[in-house]
């Protein structure tokens, strides 16, 4: 079993340092419906989350929105909510953005507090002494692990914004070894499948996709092909090599159609649109 680890992950590389006046967030202190998710290749967004706040505000973004804008749901870890994500929605709506989110995931496994002993659904997960990896309890149980953390994130969009922004938007899980995982490639594998179960359950977009890198892919689901037909976020790029990327299935640790290309600009994450 790998140990409990809470180091939070985010999709990026590095982290940010704050440079935008308090009064670009007061402005834009009233959200506003996120727009339909759809497709348009080229156009270029932003990626945020907890490593943008100040408390409970932004103090780090770009001034001005982008075309499309993904919000970490997360502080980072499961079972940790985004203490920002409210000004990041008005930040990302206000500027008429279309707005998605994304789940931090793991699986760390009948250590955690909210290993779901005894829940009958949508697995069930027994009740037992010992919970050993390669098992159908442990697969089992891990499925409801993914399943209520999903949820969990679900929730916090919700307490965030509105009980139908989140409904409503695209969601992308974040899949990276920098957080908890179980040794067993199947029960992580289990884990993420309820993770995207949720989602597709209770999003009338029934959009989801997956961001990992090919290190974490290999090291959490044994690089897995089971999930190629979700939509794949790709980290990584630059400017120069974003649309390249775009076309290229190497690129692809998971298989799945690549929807996004993540570069650096300045000190921010860009994401460039690939249709």
């Amino acid at each position: 079993m790998v140990s409990q680890n809470d180091s939070p992950s985010r999709p990026s590389h590095r982290w940010v340092t704050p440079s935008v006046a308090a009064a670009v967030i007061a402005a834009l202190s009233v959200a506003l419906p996120a727009l339909a998710a759809t497709g348009s290749a080229g156009q270029m967004g932003y990626d945020v989350s907890y490593p943008q706040c100040t408390g409970s505000t932004m103090g780090s973004a770009p001034i001005t929105a982008g075309a499309f804008d993904i919000l970490g749901a997360n502080g980072g870890l499961t079972y940790a909510a985004n203490p920002c994500l409210a000004a990041e929605y008005s930040w990302a709506s206000g500027g008429r953005a279309v707005v998605s989110f994304y789940a931090n995931t793991g699986n760390p496994g009948p250590q955690s507090a909210h290993w779901p002993v005894g829940q009958q659904i949508p697995e069930v997960c027994p009740v037992l002494k010992h919970y050993r990896p390669g098992t159908s309890a442990f697969d089992a149980c891990s499925y409801d692990y993914g399943y209520d953390a999903a949820e969990d994130s679900f929730t916090d969009v919700q307490t965030a914004t509105s009980s139908s922004i989140g409904q409503a938007a695209q969601w992308w899980l974040d899949i990276e070894s920098a957080n908890s995982w179980t040794r067993s490639t199947e029960a992580n594998n289990a884990d993420i499948q309820g993770a995207l179960a949720y989602f597709q359950q209770n999003t009338s977009a029934r959009y989801v996709g997956i961001y990992t890198n090919s290190s974490s892919w290999s090291s959490i689901t044994g690089s897995t092909e089971r999930f190629r037909s979700y939509p794949f976020w790709a980290p990584g790029a630059t400017l120069a090599t974003a649309a390249a990327t775009c076309g290229s299935s190497s690129a692809s640790v998971t298989g799945g159609h690549i929807r996004y290309a993540q570069y650096q600009v300045g000190n921010f994450d860009d994401d460039y649109d690939c249709g």
